[in-house]
C-alpha cells in the first residue's frame, strides 16, 4: 500500500512540475516588431523588418518586409521582397514556410534569445530553399515602442503631456496642428496665450546637424525635409523629427543638454534631424547601439518638447 502511495505522490508532483513549466513557457511573449539592419550608406546592406502576431491554434504569424540595397556603379539601387506564414513555437525555436503571394516560398527557422532587458528579445533567423527575392537571414532586435496610457474616462486635459512617437499615430489637438516634421505631444484642448507647454522628458538620437539652411519652403528647408522623410523609412516605428531655424512662431521647440553654450545665450545646435529613442535610458541606450551601425556619430539626448502661442 505504501508503495502505491509513493507512486501516486510522484505522479502528482510530476504533473504539477509539467504544469508549472508550461505556464512559464507561455509567459514568454514574442509578439511584436523586430528589425535587422546592417545597411551603410555607399556600401549597401539589408533593412529588414519582422512583425510577429498571434495566429490560430496557438501558432505565431510571421510577416517579413525585406530590402537589400547595393551599389550599381556610383548609384544606389535595391531589391525588395516579402513573405508571411504561420509556425508553431517549440521551446525557443520556431520553423515556418513563408509565402510571397506570387509563387515564391522560403523555409525559415527562428531562434529566440532574451536580451539584458527583461522581456526584450532578439531573434536569429536562418533560411533555406529561399525564393522570395531577398533572404531574411540575420539577427533581429525587438523594437521598443511606447504605448499610450489607457483611457480612464478622465478629461483629455488630465492626461500626462507625453510625446506620440509612432509616426503613423501623431497626437491630435484642436489647439495645435503639428507639422509633419514635428514630434507631437499631448496638449490641452484649449491653450493660454503666452504660456509655455512642455512634454514629459524623453530620449532621442540626433542623427545629423546643419550649420546653414536656406528656408526655401517658408518654415523649413526642402532639401533637409527630403532627407528626413528618407530617414523615416529606415525607422518606421519611431518618429524621425527635425528642428529648423527658419522664422516660424508656431513651431515646436526642443530643449536638451548641449543645445546652448555655457552662458545659455548662444544656440549651438539649432537645425537637426533626430529620431525618438524611448522613455527610459535603458531603452534609449539599446536603440542608440542599433542606430550607430548606420550613423556612427549619432548622439543620445534627453529632451523635452515645448510649444507656446505667440503673438504674430
Amino acid at each position: 500500500m505504501g508503495r502505491y502511495i509513493v507512486i501516486l505522490v510522484s505522479l502528482v508532483l510530476g504533473l504539477l512540475l509539467l504544469s508549472t513549466t508550461g505556464v512559464t513557457a507561455q509567459q514568454s511573449d514574442y509578439t511584436g516588431r523586430y528589425v535587422f539592419k546592417n545597411y551603410q550608406k555607399g556600401k549597401g546592406g539589408y533593412v529588414n523588418s519582422l512583425e510577429i502576431t498571434p495566429a490560430a491554434n496557438g501558432q505565431l504569424h510571421l510577416n517579413f518586409e525585406l530590402t537589400y540595397l547595393y551599389m550599381a556603379g556610383k548609384a544606389e539601387t535595391f531589391h525588395e521582397g516579402s513573405g508571411e506564414g504561420d509556425g508553431q513555437l517549440r521551446g525557443k525555436t520556431l520553423t515556418a514556410t513563408l509565402s510571397d503571394g506570387a509563387g515564391g516560398s522560403c523555409r525559415v527557422t527562428l531562434t529566440f534569445n532574451e536580451t539584458l532587458l527583461a522581456g526584450q528579445y532578439s531573434i536569429n533567423v536562418k533560411s533555406s530553399n529561399c525564393a522570395i527575392n531577398v533572404v531574411p537571414d540575420g539577427l533581429y532586435t525587438r523594437i521598443l515602442e511606447a504605448k499610450n496610457p489607457p483611457r480612464t474616462g478622465a478629461a483629455r486635459t488630465s492626461l500626462q503631456p507625453e510625446v506620440c512617437p509612432d509616426p503613423k499615430s501623431p497626437c491630435k489637438t484642436p489647439a495645435k496642428s503639428f507639422a509633419p516634421y514635428e514630434l507631437s505631444f499631448r496638449l490641452p484642448s484649449k491653450l493660454t496665450r503666452g504660456k509655455t507647454y512642455e512634454s514629459l522628458p524623453f530620449y532621442a538620437v540626433i542623427l545629423k546637424t546643419y550649420t546653414e539652411e536656406s528656408c526655401d519652403a517658408d518654415d523649413h528647408t526642402a532639401s533637409i525635409e527630403r532627407e528626413r522623410l528618407k530617414i523615416q523609412t529606415e525607422y518606421p516605428y519611431n518618429k524621425v523629427f527635425a528642428s529648423y531655424s527658419c522664422p516660424n512662431l508656431d513651431a515646436v521647440d526642443y530643449s536638451f543638454p548641449g543645445k546652448l553654450d555655457s552662458t545659455g545665450e548662444r544656440v549651438l545646435i539649432m537645425t537637426f534631424i533626430a529620431v525618438y529613442a524611448g522613455k527610459t535610458q535603458a531603452q534609449a541606450n539599446e536603440f542608440l547601439g542599433y542606430v550607430r551601425t548606420v550613423y556612427p556619430k549619432a548622439s543620445l539626448k534627453q529632451m523635452k518638447a515645448s510649444y507656446e502661442i505667440l503673438d504674430q
